[in-house]
């Protein structure tokens, strides 16, 4: 059995204790720093795109939407690779919205009052 030893500590004295074993434990492991993106900005790959879409689409799909430009899509020159970015990708499936009968109605009168304004 290990041997308990009990005795005083200040909060600093702990403070440093903790901060120095963790200094140590850490130095042989090499400092991965991720760059942070909020959640909104990520990126997405074609097959994660196709997860992500409420629809949840082909890959053929989503080609021809590319194709066709009919959603946002990037693509680094002299690669193949498509990325997608999030918050693109939630505006585009936003656009696709039906709207409401009231919101047409609204839609229409500001039209009106704008004709009425020249």
């Amino acid at each position: 059995m290990p041997e308990i030893v009990l005795m005083s500590i200040t909060k600093d004295d702990l403070q440093n204790l903790i901060i120095n074993c963790v200094s140590a434990s850490l130095k042989d492991v090499p400092l991965q720093v991720k760059s942070f993106q909020p959640e909104h900005d990520r990126w997405f790959s074609l097959k994660e795109l196709c997860e992500y879409h409420p629809d949840k689409p082909s890959e053929a799909t989503v080609y021809f939407w590319v194709r066709t430009k009919a959603i946002p899509f990037h693509k680094n020159d002299g690669q193949k690779k498509l990325r997608f970015l999030k918050s693109e990708i939630d505006d585009f499936i936003k656009s696709g919205k039906q709207k409401t009968k009231a919101e047409i109605q609204q839609a229409a009168q500001l039209h009106e009052k704008s004709l009425y304004k020249k």
